[in-house]
């Protein structure tokens, strides 16, 4: 068999670079496609896992606080009122007048009367009427059904001054009372506003 002509050999080997060409153009848009089938997926999964989320968050209960009094008005000791949240953490923010710094805690939840009798009894006045009420607002971290949860509400503490013999009044812890729920943004900024609304006075 005589060898083929130079110009037959040169198509042979264009056509077979043209199939190769091909091939690799088709296992191109193939890994392609695989590869916005998989991110179209990622996304799909997330949004859902998005949804059921707010989903779970907007049917879940309501998250208040109660309060009861203890060691003789020392401390408030407070509680969600559903048994399946478990509290994680919360910071407690009072009026800047009664006290400009923030307090931490983690585990036992409680409001102490250490924590604000100084700037309580500077504010408060012994032929004040009524019952004694101060605006604090509560940042809460806590556990249900598994998911973290946060929440910022603002409630009152209710107190009482109770007199003592050549000694600073005592600030009496009496209970808790919610004010506002799922507060946003700065919650030291919102219990203020509330403060200065109740009294007129500045934070």
């Amino acid at each position: 068999m005589s060898p083929s002509p130079p110009n037959v050999a040169h198509r042979k080997s264009w056509l077979s670079w043209i199939r190769v060409s091909e091939v690799v153009g088709v296992l191109a848009l193939v890994i392609a496609a695989l590869g916005f089938w998989d991110n179209h997926t990622e996304h799909r999964l997330a949004e859902r896992d998005r949804i059921a989320a707010e989903q779970r968050a907007s049917a879940a209960p309501a998250f208040i606080l109660t309060g009861a009094a203890r060691s003789e008005g020392d401390r408030i000791d407070l509680r969600p009122t559903h048994d399946d949240e478990v509290i994680q953490s919360q910071t407690f923010y009072f009026p800047t007048a009664v006290r400009p710094d923030s307090v931490q805690t983690t585990g036992a939840a409680r409001i102490e009367a250490s924590w604000c009798e100084a700037g309580l009894r500077k504010l408060t006045h012994r032929t004040d009427a009524g019952d004694l009420r101060a605006p604090i607002g509560i940042a809460t971290t806590y556990l249900v059904d598994g998911d973290t949860r946060t929440d910022q509400s603002i409630y009152d503490v209710g107190y009482r001054l109770e007199p003592r013999f050549l000694r600073p009044d005592r600030v009496v812890l009496e209970g808790l009372s919610v004010i506002r729920r799922g507060v946003s943004g700065d919650l030291r900024t919102a219990v203020d506003a509330l403060y200065h609304a109740r009294t007129g006075k500045a934070p």
